[in-house]
């Protein structure tokens, strides 16, 4: 079953809208009337007011796997991103623009590449907590969330709010 707007909107932490458009699903941390005020002060901090850092999708499913797609941009003066997919708390796969194996001391300032990413993730038996973390460094739009055919999603909202 592929997610809907609404699904997605509904499992989403840390962003104040989430819009569909030809491209996918964008993930927005500002408002509008505060990305305007960034666009004012520079071009640099207007274009990190796209970045997904702090935003995640967290749910209950009783899926077996997960498969998303995104298309990842420029959103800080780092290239390198991770999707970090955690099932039950425990971190079981990522999806990135860098193999970890790789890394040298200087990684940082490195380019990696930019353009569209996928992969399936597979989550297990039974009813499970699923917690995606989108990265904090690029901006990314989702094309698609895709879970089993005949599972179920339920929305896990936190019981406190932080500013």
């Amino acid at each position: 079953m592929n997610l809907s707007l609404e699904q997605i909107k509904d499992i989403t932490l840390g962003a104040v809208r989430v819009e569909q458009n030809e491209n996918g699903y964008n993930f927005y941390r500002f408002t509008e009337e505060q990305q305007a005020l960034y666009k004012n002060r520079s071009d640099d901090f207007y274009d990190k007011t796209f970045s997904t850092s702090g935003v995640q999708l967290r749910f209950l499913t009783d899926s077996k796997t997960l498969f998303f797609s995104t298309t990842v941009e420029r959103g800080s003066s780092r290239t390198y991103f991770s999707f970090d997919v955690f099932v039950n708390g425990k971190k079981t796969d990522s999806l990135s623009n860098f193999d970890e194996t790789t890394l040298h001391k200087f990684y940082a300032h490195d380019p990696f590449p930019f353009g569209e990413f996928s992969k399936e993730f597979s989550l297990g038996d039974g009813e499970k907590e699923v917690k995606i973390y989108f990265p904090w460094s690029v901006s990314a739009v989702i094309k698609e969330i895709r879970l089993d055919d005949d599972s179920f999603i339920k929305p896990i909202k936190p019981t406190k709010k932080m500013l």
